[in-house]
């Protein structure tokens, strides 16, 4: 039994630190199932989250051990096999499984690390008696709090309708007819990225080099930025090497783009796409957006 629940604090813990990693903004973990190559998945990201956390407590805590081993077993094989495929064939080489606390991981300390945790929850469960269980009424009383404190995290970090297409205001609308006409000219036959941020925004910064790859890629012909924010001292942009075109709005776009940072494709003069809560990358969106 001790060896039991060493393993179950170690289960628990990874997934806690898993469940930290996410939370803090549930949009980017949208974002990465985008970019694995599920999009129709990407509404999972929340209840990912709120799973990770639920898993986490009551292992660490000792409710329903072999329930929970079994859950996160579950978890772990669909987690691996995601990755496996969009390492293989979307060109994913960092699986984002921690978020922004832990980045750049090797692919064989992933799948090394995926392993260790499905033979410590294959052990976990075979070495526990059926109907094993440690509960008490405090801990459901601490498992309710942490719960009611995930899920409220979750929800305030996830945009509940990131993407837009017909259903937004300025989709399908001629640059000059809308708010965008008054801060630029676009060229009719040219391809633009629009791309509204913040400097204060850490999802707005993490997409710059996603956006910058439009160019690189030949998806776009010129990305311009506007931002709502000034960055002060240029930090922002000697940080990321920023040097696409950059216009100051302010509050000028507020009640048109919900959401920031937003992303808009303009060809022949209209805005045929408009996406808000996180930019995805450039082969994911010609393949998922412009080929479909």
């Amino acid at each position: 039994l001790i060896v039991s629940r060493i393993l179950e604090w170690f289960i628990g813990l990874v997934f806690a630190v898993s469940f930290v990693g996410k939370v803090v903004n549930v949009d980017q973990l949208l974002d990465l199932i985008v970019r694995y190559g599920f999009p129709q998945f990407s509404f999972l990201a929340p209840i990912i989250v709120v799973v990770e956390a639920l898993c986490a407590i009551c292992l660490i805590l000792g409710v329903y051990p072999r329930i929970f081993a079994v859950v996160t077993g579950v978890m772990v094989i669909c987690f691996t096999g995601a990755y496996f495929y969009a390492s293989t064939f979307e060109g994913i080489t960092d699986c984002g499984c921690f978020g922004n606390l832990v980045e750049n991981v090797p692919a064989r300390l992933t799948y090394l690390r995926n392993a260790a945790l499905l033979i410590a929850c294959g052990i976990v469960f075979i070495s526990l008696p059926k109907g094993y269980n440690k509960n008490s009424n405090t801990k459901w009383i601490l498992i309710a709090i942490l719960m009611a404190a995930a899920i409220y995290e979750a929800g305030h970090t996830y945009k509940a309708a990131p993407r837009y297409k017909e259903a937004h205001p300025l989709y399908n609308k001629s640059v000059k007819e809308t708010v965008i006409g008054n801060y630029l000219d676009t060229d009719r036959d040219s391809v633009y990225c629009i791309y509204i941020y913040s400097y204060s925004c850490v999802t707005c910064t993490d997409g710059i080099n996603n956006v910058k790859e439009y160019d690189e890629a030949g998806v776009v012909d010129r990305i311009i930025g506007m931002t709502v924010t000034e960055d002060k001292d240029s930090i922002v942009h000697k940080a990321f090497g920023i040097s696409f075109d950059e216009i100051y709005v302010g509050t000028g776009l507020q009640g048109f783009v919900t959401n920031i940072p937003a992303f808009l494709y303009v060809k022949d003069d209209t805005i045929r796409y408009v996406i808000e809560g996180s930019v995805p990358a450039a082969y994911n969106f010609r393949r998922h957006y412009l080929e479909n």
